[in-house]
């Protein structure tokens, strides 16, 4: 990599095979190349981010949130924009595309020192950012994967307010606004990532936990 990161968002561009990295207490992004092995420098956002949650919409538009309200819009033909102002600025949270062009914004804290965690989530697009369904427990440092069957955001692990690791799970129906509770894991974890593959299990691979390494199938 061309700066040293830490907190940061990484994304793929399928469309030209490449790994975009944003924040991480800087404003520049930068591209990394598979085919030739390379990086290159991006655009710089209006503000560092850091513990940013980042998420991929159409036509290889990333979206980037985290420690400040507003949303930042970067592409791979390098051009940016600001996006609508959350109603409240947070870090450490979960982003994950719900469409080709809205984002659901999960959980999360205001700021590093903050003690008390979020239970809101908001689903944004271009122009708007409105409130979506209400998190059960809330949490910062958690992972969240789309169910394919029915449309359903999964959310997983992360910490409480009481900076405890979780194992609890939550669905998450947008249109619907509502959430409901789902299988624990395992251990508890936090800092996890999880991944959608076919089938019936999704893969939940390292993080924190206060039991130990996490190795996880839900």
């Amino acid at each position: 990599m061309l700066l040293q990161r830490s907190g940061h968002g990484a994304v793929v561009l399928t469309e030209i095979r490449n790994v975009l990295d944003v924040g991480g207490g800087d404003t520049e992004d930068e591209l990394f190349d598979v085919e030739t092995d390379t990086f290159s420098r991006g655009l710089n956002m209006e503000s560092e981010r850091w513990c940013c949650g980042t998420a991929v919409l159409e036509n290889s538009r990333v979206v980037v949130v985290g420690k400040y309200d507003r949303v930042n819009f970067l592409s791979a033909s390098n051009i940016k924009s600001l996006g609508p102002a959350m109603t409240a600025g947070r870090m450490r949270c979960a982003a994950l595309p719900v469409s080709s062009s809205r984002v659901l914004v999960m959980g999360g804290q205001h700021d590093v020192s903050s003690r008390s965690y979020l239970s809101t989530t908001a689903v944004i697009d271009r122009a708007t950012s409105s409130p979506g369904p209400c998190i059960n427990t809330a949490r910062s440092l958690a992972a969240a994967v789309l169910l394919p069957e029915d449309g359903g955001v999964l959310i997983l692990g992360g910490s409480n307010n009481a900076r405890a690791d979780l194992a609890t799970t939550e669905v998450l129906d947008v249109t619907g606004d509502t959430s409901a509770a789902a299988p624990k894991l395992g251990s508890p974890c936090s800092s996890c990532a999880v991944v959608q593959l076919s089938g019936e299990h999704v893969p939940v691979i390292g993080g924190f936990s206060d039991y130990g390494p996490v190795s996880i199938y839900l």
